[in-house]
């Protein structure tokens, strides 16, 4: 297997595709921030001193305004006891209970979420146990115990010692180890070698150890830890100097060198960066941070664009497509909603096969292949719920729930799925941290206003129809007709289909209606409009 980075960067724009055998497997785009306030890139990873605005016991969370347009959600974590609605602030992480205005540490764990159809959406998750992400390792300054959602399953190796039970001298049961470093040898070493580490640095962190480090020497480990610790520091020491909250403390790489820090593995073999100076920024930051991948940042020369010449442009514009294509006809139909995504597997064509249950599980086993790959290419995270061909054999099924497992090894994110439910659906959970791609690359539609559907026109001429016997009712004898403004389909539909229900309203009401087509005009919107009888003044 091998992979490939390319960095496509622009005055307007970055984008970032990671290529696994010359097929996009994750896509990236870093756009101007939509929010005023906010700094250029993505929120996630930065570090804010916040201020306490509201608290909301009901739920056990509290508003944190971070100098963001939208207040951050921050939710009772293991570490932290209880919200308290008293008046009087405390200093910067007091003991205790959160009070409103209490200055806080905290960092941006997912990015504000937008909502559909002019919905407010939802603003920044935030967490006040931050994490700092190096090449090797993710460290938890402030954790008293581990319990970083979703980047690890488990403890490092070995059971604790008598004396590391007693709590003197915690050390193996503070790592983590990605769950992507299956190797036991090299889990053991690499779990007792960063726990060596913090003990002789005096740091009582909870670590989490990368898929990265795979391979890595003690000094490599032990130069990335201290990094972290010298920055660490100067967050702290901002925050020292800081007197009024909000206040950014730390800002997260660009969406350009995260991603190369975070997608960099030892499989990929070149880093195509399309510009000269995004090219030199990204080997200062290979050289200072992993040496070994310097040489593999190569600049992209070719007149051709970069995505184009990958295929990479193509897969961008398929997103947009609810409707995914499978090897043996049948397709995934891929539906959101504000609550979940919905993906339903249609067999298609491959109806045709005679033997039905030989057709749903081929299709089914081809579906569960595609669906983690759709769901990391897209960047869609939540709930999702898959509706599967209907299949009667419990060994079709739990065929087909192992294959979708299996499937999603290489998803770095958490990605969970239940087994087949009575009525055939598989739930699945994937970790989000932003908003998905179609979120990223589309608006709400000018016909349906974001709710997904439009009036027909139709509809329309009833509602019209009604207005006039309404309207009619009301109005008294001072008007002699009627002026209706609309969209043009439903102007034609009056003059066509409807003409006779319109005629017959005229003749029943005794008012002329007068028809003018707006261009601006929405299929469900129209105006109407009365005009006075001569010698009259207007209602």
């Amino acid at each position: 297997m091998s992979e490939q980075l390319l960095v496509d960067t622009n005055a307007f724009e970055t984008r970032i595709a990671l290529l696994r055998d010359g097929e996009p497997v994750e896509i990236h785009l870093q756009r101007p921030a939509s929010d005023p306030k906010a700094r250029p890139g993505s929120l996630v990873g930065n570090i804010y001193l916040g201020r306490v605005a509201r608290i909301a016991p009901a739920i056990q969370a509290a508003f944190v305004d971070i100098g963001t347009q939208a207040l951050g959600a921050l939710f009772n974590e293991p570490y932290r006891t209880d919200f308290d609605t008293g008046a009087t602030p405390r200093g910067t992480n007091g003991a205790g209970p959160v009070r409103e205005g209490d200055h806080i540490l905290v960092q941006v764990a997912r990015e504000p979420l937008k909502g559909r159809g002019g919905g407010h959406g939802k603003g920044p998750r935030l967490s006040a146990n931050p994490s700092l992400v190096g090449r090797y390792v993710v460290a938890f300054p402030l954790a008293t115990r581990t319990g970083r959602e979703g980047l690890a399953t488990e403890y490092g190796p070995g059971e604790p010692s008598a004396g590391e039970r007693e709590g003197l001298a915690p050390r193996k049961e503070r790592v983590n180890l990605s769950r992507r470093l299956v190797a036991d040898g090299e889990r053991s070493r690499l779990g007792t070698l960063v726990a060596d580490v913090l003990q002789d640095l005096g740091l009582p962190w909870d670590c989490i150890v990368r898929t990265a480090a795979a391979g890595a020497t003690r000094t490599e480990i032990a130069a990335d830890i201290a990094y972290l610790c010298r920055l660490w520091q100067q967050i702290r020491h901002r925050q020292e100097r800081t007197q009024a909250a909000p206040k950014l403390l730390f800002h997260e790489l660009p969406a350009m060198l995260r991603t190369v820090r975070d997608l960099a593995g030892p499989t990929l073999g070149t880093i195509l960066v399309n510009d000269d100076d995004a090219c030199a920024t990204v080997r200062s930051h290979v050289e200072a941070h992993f040496p070994a991948f310097r040489d593999k940042v190569v600049r992209y020369r070719s007149t051709r664009p970069l995505f184009d010449a990958y295929g990479v442009e193509a897969a961008v514009d398929s997103i947009l497509d609810p409707r995914v294509e499978l090897p043996s006809g049948g397709q995934l139909v891929i539906e959101h909603t504000e609550a979940m995504t919905t993906i339903d597997v249609d067999s298609g064509i491959a109806l045709d096969s005679a033997n039905r249950a030989e057709t749903a599980l081929v299709t089914n086993l081809e579906a569960a292949t595609a669906i983690p790959r759709q769901l990391r290419l897209r960047n869609i995270g939540g709930i999702i719920v898959v509706d599967f061909i209907g299949m009667v054999a419990d060994e079709h099924r739990d065929r087909v729930h192992r294959t979708l497992l299996e499937a999603a090894n290489d998803d770095p994110a958490r990605f969970t799925a239940s087994g087949f439910s009575d009525l055939g659906l598989v739930e699945i959970s994937r970790r989000r941290i932003r908003d998905s791609l179609l979120s990223q690359l589309s608006g709400d539609c000018p016909d349906c206003v974001g709710r997904g559907y439009a009036k027909s026109a139709q509809s329309t001429c009833f509602d019209i129809f009604r207005t006039l016997l309404r309207r009619t009712a009301v109005d008294g004898p001072g008007l002699s007709s009627y002026v209706l403004h609309a969209a043009e389909a439903v102007v034609d539909r009056l003059l066509d289909e409807d003409a006779h229900h319109l005629a017959a309203l005229v003749g029943r009401t005794g008012r002329n209606v007068e028809l003018q087509v707006e261009p601006a005009y929405r299929n469900d919107q129209f105006d109407l409009i009365g005009v006075p009888r001569p010698g009259t003044e207007t209602a």
